[in-house]
This record gives C-alpha cells, sequence and structure tokens, in this order.
C-alpha cells in the first residue's frame, strides 16, 4: 500500500518580541532544525509594539526615541532570520497579524501624517521573503484547520468554545497565551466533528502589568501533521526551555 506522505506544521503564536521567552523560542528552533517543516505559522503578535501602544500613551518611559526601529531591527535579526535559514525554500511562510501589531492602525487614526510608515510586513521585507500575509482577524486555512491568531474571540479558558461556536470548524488560535482545547459534534449526524485549540505564547509568561499576578500562562507552540486535507495537531508546552515530541527531546535546560 502506497503510504501517504506527510507535512508538518509548525505554528508559533505570541512572542510578543523584544519580550521573547529566549528557551521557547530556542526549543522551537531545535524542532525546526531536526524536522522538514512544510507550513511554517508566525500566529500574530509576534512584536510586542509597546512603544506605540495606546496603553503607553503620554508615558515616555515606554516610549524612547527609536524604539519602535529598534524592536523591528530587533525582531528581523532574532527571529525572522533564524527561522528562515532552518526552513526549506518550500515550506509556506504564513504571518498572521495580531492585535498588537494592529496598534500601529490606531496609532495612523490619531496621526494619519505616518501613513505609509508603520507598515511593519513592508519594512520586514515579509512579502519580498516569500511570506503570506494576513491582516488583523483573517486566517490561513490548510486542509480542514483553520489558523488565527484569536483576539476575535472571548472567554479566556472557553475560547475554544466560543471559536467552535463562531467558525463551526477545526481552529487553532492563541492570543489567550494557555493551552485549552474544546470538541464540537452535530447533534443530528457524527459524521462531522471539529475540535479547537488555544495555544500557549513564546513571549514571557511574567508581564510587568500582571505585577506578579497568578495566571494560566504557558510557554509553547503547535505541530500539526497533515495528511491530506485530514490532520493531526499536537499542543507542545515548552518547560524550562525543554520537551519532548516523537520520542526525541528538545532544547537545552
Amino acid at each position: 500500500m502506497k503510504t501517504q506522505p506527510v507535512l508538518t506544521a509548525v505554528s508559533l503564536f505570541d512572542i510578543h518580541y523584544p519580550k521573547v521567552d529566549k528557551r521557547t523560542f530556542a526549543a522551537a528552533l531545535d524542532f525546526l532544525q531536526r524536522n522538514k517543516v512544510g507550513l511554517f505559522i508566525l500566529g500574530g503578535d509576534n512584536l510586542d509594539c509597546e512603544a506605540i501602544s495606546h496603553h503607553t500613551k503620554n508615558k515616555p518611559k515606554y516610549r524612547p526615541e527609536g524604539r519602535m526601529k529598534q524592536d523591528l531591527d530587533g525582531f528581523r535579526r532574532d527571529i525572522l532570520v533564524q527561522v528562515e535559514k532552518l526552513l526549506p525554500k518550500t515550506c509556506i511562510k504564513v504571518w498572521l497579524t495580531g492585535n498588537h501589531e494592529a496598534w500601529a492602525d490606531q496609532l495612523l487614526e490619531e496621526q494619519p501624517e505616518l501613513d505609509g510608515l508603520l507598515d511593519f510586513p513592508g519594512y520586514l521585507g515579509l512579502e519580498a521573503s516569500g511570506w503570506l500575509v494576513k491582516p488583523q482577524g483573517g486566517h490561513y486555512r490548510h486542509g480542514h484547520l483553520k489558523y488565527l491568531h484569536g483576539d476575535v474571540l472571548t472567554g479566556g479558558q472557553n475560547a475554544p468554545r466560543r471559536a467552535l461556536d463562531t467558525y463551526v470548524e477545526s481552529v487553532v488560535f492563541g492570543h489567550f497565551h494557555a493551552f485549552s482545547s474544546a470538541t464540537k459534534v452535530l447533534p443530528h449526524s457524527a459524521k462531522y466533528k471539529w475540535q479547537a485549540w488555544s495555544t500557549g505564547c513564546v513571549g514571557k509568561t511574567d508581564a510587568s502589568y500582571l505585577k506578579s499576578r497568578a495566571t494560566g500562562w504557558l510557554n509553547g507552540f503547535g505541530v500539526t501533521e497533515f495528511y491530506g486535507r485530514n490532520f493531526s495537531h499536537y499542543p507542545v508546552t515548552v518547560f524550562n526551555g525543554r520537551f519532548a515530541y516523537g520520542g526525541k527531546l528538545y532544547g537545552r535546560a
């Protein structure tokens, strides 16, 4: 019997650069280096954008001169370049815009004279490097699975249930910095089944604005294996920079 080819997809959500958890990102790079990845997704809030956030308006401490350019240059150097050199040339690369990147649009509403200067995908040269760029609220579908950032959803730990009620299809998303899942089966037909997964973050889990409050945030990312249009999805939790997958240990302690 002929073996059906499997496409491996990796999805990283909520890097929040420069507030990235370096050990989690390094563990993800280790996976990219040791596996052939056919689909790679940066799932939104890839940049933290603190320097242009409405939360830091009139707070010059968080808006030093040249900060946004430093963050963009650093993201290209520390994230994009490291990822791109490990991906096969045939790999599909997707950039989802999260609510943090969309703060640029909010700033343009107040300062339209900046139009054309806050095009982050353009500055990073994403399309020129072969990335598919999706706007805020957009998604990317491969086979029977949809990837989205998740900022259009509500509900915290119940967000997967909201996702199934909203989209009535299988989805993977970030935004909530935590792992959870839900399933949906139509009562009149067991033929149709869907599942939704909320994914942990690659950014730090101790954000300063939380003021040391306890959260359910976890570091990690998603691995999906597609066989035709069908798939198996695996949420990967990274603990202290390490995780196990398929009988192999990744990352460094």
